[in-house]
Protein backbone atom coordinates (compact mmCIF):
# COMPACT_ATOMS: atom_id res chain seq x y z
CA UNK A 1 0.00 0.00 0.00
CA UNK A 2 1.46 3.38 -0.92
CA UNK A 3 1.27 6.42 1.33
CA UNK A 4 -1.28 7.96 -1.01
CA UNK A 5 -3.58 5.00 -0.24
CA UNK A 6 -3.22 5.34 3.53
CA UNK A 7 -6.06 6.77 5.55
CA UNK A 8 -5.45 9.97 7.47
CA UNK A 9 -5.14 8.13 10.80
CA UNK A 10 -2.61 5.64 9.38
CA UNK A 11 -0.59 8.38 7.72
CA UNK A 12 -0.66 10.43 10.92
CA UNK A 13 0.62 7.43 12.90
CA UNK A 14 3.50 6.87 10.45
CA UNK A 15 4.44 10.55 10.46
CA UNK A 16 4.23 10.68 14.27
CA UNK A 17 6.54 7.67 14.55
CA UNK A 18 9.00 9.22 12.08
CA UNK A 19 8.92 12.55 13.91
CA UNK A 20 9.46 10.86 17.28
CA UNK A 21 12.50 9.03 15.90
CA UNK A 22 13.86 12.20 14.29
CA UNK A 23 13.64 14.28 17.46
CA UNK A 24 15.65 11.63 19.33
CA UNK A 25 18.72 12.47 17.20
CA UNK A 26 21.64 12.25 17.21
CA UNK A 27 22.43 15.43 15.35
CA UNK A 28 25.54 16.48 13.45
CA UNK A 29 27.43 19.58 14.64
CA UNK A 30 25.65 21.68 12.00
CA UNK A 31 22.29 20.84 13.59
CA UNK A 32 21.09 18.38 10.94
CA UNK A 33 20.04 14.84 11.71
CA UNK A 34 22.92 12.34 11.47
CA UNK A 35 22.97 10.08 8.39
CA UNK A 36 22.25 6.96 10.48
CA UNK A 37 19.27 8.59 12.18
CA UNK A 38 18.02 9.87 8.81
CA UNK A 39 18.17 6.31 7.47
CA UNK A 40 16.11 5.06 10.44
CA UNK A 41 13.50 7.76 9.88
CA UNK A 42 13.38 6.91 6.17
CA UNK A 43 12.89 3.21 7.05
CA UNK A 44 9.84 4.16 9.12
CA UNK A 45 8.47 6.21 6.22
CA UNK A 46 9.23 3.36 3.78
CA UNK A 47 6.90 1.11 5.79
CA UNK A 48 4.09 3.37 4.56
CA UNK A 49 4.76 2.34 0.99
CA UNK A 50 7.96 4.07 0.06
CA UNK A 51 6.69 7.26 -1.55
CA UNK A 52 7.30 9.41 1.55
CA UNK A 53 10.71 11.01 1.99
CA UNK A 54 12.55 12.51 4.93
CA UNK A 55 11.66 16.18 4.45
CA UNK A 56 14.69 17.45 6.36
CA UNK A 57 17.33 15.15 4.90
CA UNK A 58 18.83 17.90 2.76
CA UNK A 59 19.21 21.63 3.12
CA UNK A 60 20.27 23.97 5.88
CA UNK A 61 19.59 23.29 9.56
CA UNK A 62 16.50 24.67 11.23
CA UNK A 63 16.61 28.25 12.45
CA UNK A 64 16.40 27.11 16.08
CA UNK A 65 18.67 24.46 17.51
CA UNK A 66 16.83 21.68 19.24
CA UNK A 67 19.77 19.89 20.83
CA UNK A 68 21.20 22.74 22.90
CA UNK A 69 20.07 21.55 26.35
CA UNK A 70 22.98 21.59 28.78
CA UNK A 71 24.36 18.36 30.18
CA UNK A 72 24.76 18.05 33.95
CA UNK A 73 28.43 19.02 33.57
CA UNK A 74 27.57 22.09 31.50
CA UNK A 75 24.89 23.12 33.99
CA UNK A 76 27.36 22.77 36.88
CA UNK A 77 29.93 24.82 34.96
CA UNK A 78 27.39 27.60 34.26
CA UNK A 79 26.24 27.65 37.92
CA UNK A 80 29.90 27.77 39.06
CA UNK A 81 30.25 31.14 37.25
CA UNK A 82 32.47 29.73 34.49
CA UNK A 83 31.85 30.72 30.90
CA UNK A 84 30.03 27.78 29.33
CA UNK A 85 29.91 27.44 25.53
CA UNK A 86 26.43 27.19 23.99
CA UNK A 87 25.30 25.20 20.96
CA UNK A 88 23.60 28.21 19.43
CA UNK A 89 23.90 30.35 16.35
CA UNK A 90 23.34 33.48 18.46
CA UNK A 91 24.58 32.82 22.02
CA UNK A 92 28.29 32.01 22.24
CA UNK A 93 28.60 31.42 25.99
CA UNK A 94 26.90 31.96 29.34
CA UNK A 95 27.66 32.00 33.05
CA UNK A 96 25.45 32.50 36.10
CA UNK A 97 26.40 34.45 39.24
CA UNK A 98 24.08 33.07 41.91
CA UNK A 99 25.17 35.57 44.57
CA UNK A 100 24.27 38.50 42.30
CA UNK A 101 21.41 36.71 40.48
CA UNK A 102 22.89 37.67 37.10
CA UNK A 103 22.82 35.64 33.89
CA UNK A 104 25.84 36.78 31.86
CA UNK A 105 25.85 36.19 28.11
CA UNK A 106 28.24 36.67 25.24
CA UNK A 107 26.65 36.65 21.81
CA UNK A 108 28.27 35.41 18.62
CA UNK A 109 28.83 39.03 17.50
CA UNK A 110 30.96 39.64 20.63
CA UNK A 111 28.36 41.63 22.58
CA UNK A 112 28.54 40.92 26.32
CA UNK A 113 26.16 41.78 29.11
CA UNK A 114 23.81 40.31 31.65
CA UNK A 115 20.22 40.01 32.73
CA UNK A 116 19.79 41.09 36.38
CA UNK A 117 17.41 39.58 38.94
CA UNK A 118 17.54 36.08 37.46
CA UNK A 119 16.63 33.38 39.98
CA UNK A 120 18.46 30.06 39.99
CA UNK A 121 15.28 28.42 38.67
CA UNK A 122 15.15 30.80 35.72
CA UNK A 123 18.86 30.26 34.99
CA UNK A 124 18.21 26.51 35.07
CA UNK A 125 15.38 27.01 32.57
CA UNK A 126 17.90 28.70 30.26
CA UNK A 127 20.29 25.76 30.64
CA UNK A 128 17.51 23.29 29.85
CA UNK A 129 16.25 25.27 26.86
CA UNK A 130 16.56 23.38 23.56
CA UNK A 131 17.23 26.72 21.85
CA UNK A 132 19.27 29.31 23.74
CA UNK A 133 18.50 32.19 21.35
CA UNK A 134 14.87 31.12 21.22
CA UNK A 135 14.66 31.15 25.03
CA UNK A 136 16.08 34.68 25.14
CA UNK A 137 13.63 35.87 22.48
CA UNK A 138 10.66 34.12 24.11
CA UNK A 139 11.33 35.06 27.74
CA UNK A 140 13.75 37.95 28.05
CA UNK A 141 13.07 40.07 24.96
CA UNK A 142 9.30 39.52 24.82
CA UNK A 143 8.99 40.39 28.54
CA UNK A 144 11.26 43.45 28.16
CA UNK A 145 13.66 42.11 30.80
CA UNK A 146 16.39 44.69 31.51
CA UNK A 147 19.74 44.09 29.76
CA UNK A 148 23.00 45.55 31.10
CA UNK A 149 25.90 45.88 28.64
CA UNK A 150 29.40 45.09 29.89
Amino acid sequence: MSASNLGNDDLSAVLAAALERATAGPFDPDGTLSPAARAEVQAILDQAGGDLAVPFAEGPPATRHTDAMFSDDEMLRMFSSYWTPCRSSHVAQVRYHADKEQLHLQFEDGTRGYYPSISADLAEDFGNAPSKGGWIADYMVSNKWPWVYE
